[in-house]
């Protein structure tokens, strides 16, 4: 079985707020099949959709915006891969030489080579430790049924305390174009702010001006500033400061959202 090593900082990475919760998982995923299909961080076209994440093609895009995949002839690699992750050719030479210490029989070698290849696939060096662990685990459990039930009953009793529930990502943020610690852009606002930029660079641009805007309201100047819970307001006025609508931007003023026939209306009266 293979594993992936991932720091514990990757919940702060810029490139992961940037690129928002769903395709992060998307990146994880696919830096899973690479591990266990030992591609060396390459991820094929027609792989993507079987990694085990909705609307993976979709979400791609994201990454690569976030350079944390790079589109290649027939698909896209992992950024960085071989940096953080042993190359398949020095993988599958350890598979080798685990295969023949097996034939020649003898716990002592078996046991170094299970060792040699948990540190291939990324498992913690104290392998004694973990085989010590792993046997007391599989020890038989004493807890009753009542015991069980009453223990599973207690935890979702806590998780609606909380208000914390299972789900990997929370419902609100699925429809959601970016998000980061503070602030979240919903998709239907994103889709109107591209269409009032109306080029082709419109979406890198945005998704710069959204990275901007977080880091100025999570620990940059703006960070003691209330960002108000009504996103679409919030936005609407970061928008306004830093691209005010003009008669030769728009389109038809019928057709902009109402935030934007406001903006101009406010510009139109100074």
């Amino acid at each position: 079985m293979a594993y992936v090593k991932i720091e514990t900082s990757v919940a702060r990475n810029r490139k992961f707020m940037r690129a928002g919760p769903a395709p992060s998982w998307l990146w994880l995923c696919g830096l899973a099949y690479c591990q266990e299909s030992l591609t060396d961080g390459f991820i094929p076209m027609e792989a993507i959709d079987y990694l085990g994440v909705k609307g993976a093609r979709r979400l791609a895009p994201y990454l690569v915006a976030a350079k944390l995949w790079h589109i290649v002839e027939g698909g896209w690699t992992i950024h960085d891969y071989l940096e953080h992750n042993k190359p398949a050719a020095e993988v599958q030479r350890l598979q080798r030489e685990r295969r023949k210490a097996a034939a020649k029989g003898g716990s002592a070698g078996r046991e170094q080579d299970a060792k040699q290849l948990a540190e291939a696939n990324g498992e913690a060096k104290n392998y004694d430790s973990l085989e010590q662990s792993a046997k007391q685990t599989l020890k038989p459990a004493t807890a009753t049924a009542t015991e069980a039930t009453s223990a599973t009953a207690t935890a979702t009793k806590a998780e609606a305390a909380t208000g914390r529930g299972t789900s990997l990502i929370a419902p609100r943020r699925m429809g959601a174009a970016f998000e980061g610690p503070r602030v979240y852009v919903p998709m239907k606002l994103h889709r109107d702010f591209l269409a009032f930029r109306n080029h082709p660079a419109a979406e890198t641009e945005l998704q710069e001006f959204y990275l901007r805007v977080s880091e100025a309201f999570h620990d940059g100047a703006r960070q003691r500033e209330e960002t108000g819970s009504d996103m679409f307001k919030f936005w609407a006025a970061r928008y306004d400061e830093q691209w005010p609508p003009t008669p030769v931007a728009r389109q038809s003023e019928s057709k902009l959202p109402e935030w934007a026939r406001a903006a101009l209306a406010r510009k139109a009266a100074r």
